[in-house]
Formats: C-alpha cells, sequence, structure tokens
C-alpha cells in the first residue's frame, strides 16, 4: 500500500499497555497511522516478560497482541531487567513485504549497549534493515544515539525516508533542534522525535520535534490532551528554514588563544604542517598536533566522508591529537548556509568534539564545541579564530568509545558506510 502521508501520533506521557479503549478511540478519530512513545515507556519486567535476547518474540507477541487493540502500528519503547534499552515496531495490519515487527537496542549512555552483544555483525545486519511501512521506509534511534550521524546513517545509506528517535526526558532544546534537523539534512529523510512529558523536569522544552527531508520544521497539527502530538508528515523535499539558532552572536568567543586559525587562509598552517593522507595534515604546535582535515564542498553533509578522515589509521600513532576540519566552498549560496549549512558545521563540531572551519568566496565562519555539547561560535580577532584546543580532542574521546569492544564495533560501522 502506497502512501503520500503519514499520520504520526506522539505519545508524551505514561500509557497504560492494558488500556487500549481510549487510545484506540483517539487513534480512530485522528486517523493515526503510526504511534511512537518516548524511551523506556514500559519494562520487561514490569510486564511480566523475559529480558532480550530470549524474550524477543515474547516482547513482540506482547507489543503486537496492544497493537492489535488499538488497530495502530507503534514503536514502543521499552527496557529490561539487563540494561537493555530498545525500541519495538510492531504493525497488526503488515500486507504484503511490510515489515511486521521490528527491534532496535540502544548502542550509547546506556548500562548494556548494542555494542557489547558478541554477535554485533550480525545484530547489526538485522537492526538497520529499514522498516517497510504503507510505501515508506522507516529506522529507528533512541535518544542519545541521535547525538551520532553513524546509526542514523546505517539506515539512509540503504535508503530511508523517516527517522524516528524515541527520547527520555526533557532534552535541551537548543541540542536536540540542532541534532534532528541535521539528521534530516543529511540522510535527506523526515525526521520525527518524541520524548516523555513530566512537570517537574520539563522546563518549558518541546516533548516532541518534527522535520522535513531539507531540515525545515513541520508545523504540530493538534496536540490531543496534552498527551498525544499530531504531526502529519508528506512524502516530499519540504522546504528548508532559517531556525531561532542561526543567529547566536550571544553565544559568540572570540578570546581563546591556544591556537590561531588564520581567518580564510588555512593553507598558511598547511605549508607549515605534515602531509599524512590525502587532505589530512598534522600541524605541530607547543604540546599538541593539530590534524587538519579537508573536506571540500557539500561532502560536509555526507557523515561516512567526515567519519573517513577523523578514523583514518595513519593518525592512530600521533599522540596528543586536537582535530581541525576545515569546509571550504568555491560557490556558496547564503540561503543555503542560513537554512542548512550554519547548523550542519556546529552539529559537526559537536558530534566529534572539535573545531570546524569554513571558508567560502562569501564568508568564513568557525565553530567549537561546549563541554556540555553544545555548539559555539568563534568571533574572529585581527583576521583569526581562537580556538580552546581542550574542545578538539576528537571524536574518540565524545563517549561514544568506552573500549576496545566497543571501538571495534564502531570501525566496523565506519567501514559499512564506506
Amino acid at each position: 500500500m502506497e502512501m503520500d502521508r503519514l499520520r504520526i501520533g506522539c505519545i508524551t506521557r505514561e500509557v497504560c499497555i492494558e488500556d487500549t479503549a481510549s487510545i484506540k478511540k483517539l487513534v480512530k478519530s485522528h486517523r493515526i497511522d503510526l504511534l511512537v512513545f518516548p524511551e523506556m515507556h514500559d519494562s520487561t519486567e514490569d510486564l511480566g516478560l523475559k529480558d532480550l535476547p530470549e524474550g524477543e518474540s515474547e516482547i513482540v507477541a506482547k507489543e503486537m497482541k496492544w497493537s492489535k487493540k488499538v488497530d495502530c502500528a507503534m514503536v514502543m519503547g521499552m527496557d529490561d531487567n539487563k540494561g537493555n534499552v530498545f525500541n519495538v515496531f510492531v504493525n497488526p495490519n503488515a500486507v504484503g513485504n511490510e515489515t511486521k515487527s521490528h527491534v532496535y537496542i540502544k548502542h550509547t549512555m546506556t548500562n548494556h549497549s548494542a555494542f557489547e552483544w558478541e554477535n554485533y555483525a550480525e545484530l547489526c545486519e538485522r537492526m538497520f534493515q529499514p522498516i517497510l511501512f504503507h510505501g515508506w521506509r522507516i529506522g529507528m534511534t533512541i535518544c542519545y544515539d541521535s547525538n551520532f550521524p553513524i546509526f542514523s546513517r546505517m539506515y539512509a545509506k540503504q535508503g530511508v525516508d523517516l527517522l524516528v528517535n524515541s527520547t527520555g526526558y526533557d532534552a535541551k532544546k537548543s541540542k536536540w533542534f540542532k541534532y534532528h534537523k541535521v539528521r534530516s539534512i543529511e540522510n535527506h529523510c523526515n525526521s520525527v522525535v518524541t520524548m516523555r512529558f513530566d512537570e517537574d523536569t520539563k522546563k518549558g522544552n518541546p516533548p516532541t520535534y518534527c522535520f522535513n527531508r531539507q531540515g525545515g520544521a513541520i508545523p504540530l497539527e493538534k496536540c490531543v490532551d496534552d498527551y498525544m502530538y499530531i504531526y502529519e508528515v508528506e512524502d516530499d523535499n519540504g522546504k528548508p528554514e532559517l531556525d531561532e539558532y542561526y543567529d547566536e552572536r550571544k553565544r559568540s568567543i572570540k578570546n581563546y588563544k591556544d591556537i590561531k586559525i588564520p581567518e580564510g587562509h588555512i593553507e598558511k598552517l598547511i605549508e607549515k604542517a605534515k602531509h599524512i593522507d590525502k587532505n589530512i595534515y598534522c600541524y605541530h604546535h607547543k604540546n599538541r598536533n593539530v590534524i587538519l582535515c579537508l573536506i571540500k564542498g557539500n561532502d560536509i553533509l555526507k557523515p561516512e566522508k567526515v567519519l573517513q578522515l577523523l578514523y583514518n589509521k595513519r593518525l592512530d600513532d600521533i599522540e596528543n591529537k586536537s582535530f581541525v576540519i576545515v569546509n571550504q566552498y568555491k560557490r556558496l549560496s547564503k540561503s543555503f548556509f542560513q537554512t542548512q549549512l550554519d547548523t550542519v558545521l556546529k552539529v559537526r563540531a559537536v558530534e566529534n568534539l572539535c573545531a570546524v572551519v569554513l571558508e567560502s568566496d562569501k564568508f568564513n565562519k568557525c565553530y567549537q564545541s561546549t563541554y556540555c555539547k553544545d555548539s559555539q561560535i568563534i568571533t574572529p580577532t585581527k583576521g583569526f579564530f581562537g580556538l580552546d584546543l581542550r574542545r578538539t580532542n576528537g571524536p574518540k574521546h565524545t563517549g561514544l568509545h568506552q573500549n576496545k569492544q566497543w571501538n571495534q564495533n564502531i570501525e566496523y560501522l565506519i567501514s559499512k558506510l564506506s
């Protein structure tokens, strides 16, 4: 069955899995195609179910039974007693080659990561298969996994129309908005996020976000009873957006002097640097080895192109590394920069714990990560960007790398993307 749009109902409060009458009524009256629940909405222990992986079929069967009563496909956020946090997709009305059920296991900020499963390569093949639903191809991530492009990109390389993210409590808007906007832009897909609403922790942040394929915000259609947020997502490109975070001059920083990057003239450092590999240079500065990674034009929109540079094997033996991504454009559209590229560069700095420098025919910019994983704009002083090298230690210091097993599986994903 083909559809040109999906109606998605994002649930933001606890709903009793056995109380189906009210949800079914909302689903029918608002013509909902897909329900999305927040992270860890239910626990296998509370439901009397076994833990993953032994209890996967039992968990899916339980959710399928509930979805049949509601008569709607759904993404349910769950956790088990072992510390696995996971999403289960079920479609009680699947026809033809549509996906009946699918499980995604959280990788980061969790007590038991998918990276720690012994058969990760096998799990990976199954987990990153796009969900087929009403002619759409859908991928799932959970909360903090969305802060890193590698997981959603695994779906996107196979073609994906919609990314669904289930988040826990009250993620800071200035971060969550940017991350998910960029996941939509780089993967050219729609995305929807729902998080658990809690009066004590809410602090005014929205519990849901929705973006089109160009990173423009899809407006909320309706909020029902303060816990179901409804979006209608169309199968088209949509429009890009000049969002509220474009002009962040109040958050600009200009007084760091660990290293000075010449504004618009990175070649002055490259001339003094050691060539490591194609588009990779090492500039020794005081006690630091500053790795300069050059990436041309719209290749910055492709996470695998960036990761190939940052994880280059020839960098492994270099100590005390700091990373600077240099994105160079011969011709740069002002509207493209303002509505898309600016946000992409901010997020590239944060997700890789590095500095990002833009050089173009229109203007030059510089960004770095904050300690709380948000972005800063660096204001030039006398023709130089001054960087804080403590914030440029690179992707292996982002929290994505915990141990040897995690490292091996991250490298496996990068190789799959490449």
